[in-house]
């Protein structure tokens, strides 16, 4: 079992950093899809996952910025931690089976 540990706020510093990484596989997309209301639960199929969540400017691009999300809630500060304020900019498209890597610095 994997023990997850925070950084007080007095620990942190400024060059710190870690890194979340997650590949978009078809069970995190329709597993998404589900938790955002996107699709009822009578409907949990990659097929009607692909239709509800897909953009075709962004892709699934704010599967993407959960990802950000849960790096803080994960990795650093850890358990406990909220951030207040998210601004996106997307460049590229996400598509299945795309891995991302989430930089927290």
């Amino acid at each position: 079992m994997r023990v997850l540990e925070n950084i007080t706020y007095d620990e942190l510093r400024v060059s710190d950093y870690a890194t979340f990484t997650k590949t978009l596989s078809d069970e995190n997309l329709v597993l998404f899809a589900a938790t955002n209301g996107e699709m009822p639960l009578s409907a949990l199929s990659v097929d009607a996952a692909k239709k509800n969540v897909y953009d075709d400017t962004v892709g699934y691009g704010m599967w993407a910025s959960s990802l950000i999300s849960t790096a803080f809630d994960k990795v650093i500060p850890g358990p406990g931690s909220i951030y207040l304020d998210q601004n996106l900019s997307f460049k590229r498209k996400v598509e299945l089976g795309d891995t991302l890597t989430v930089k927290l610095t």
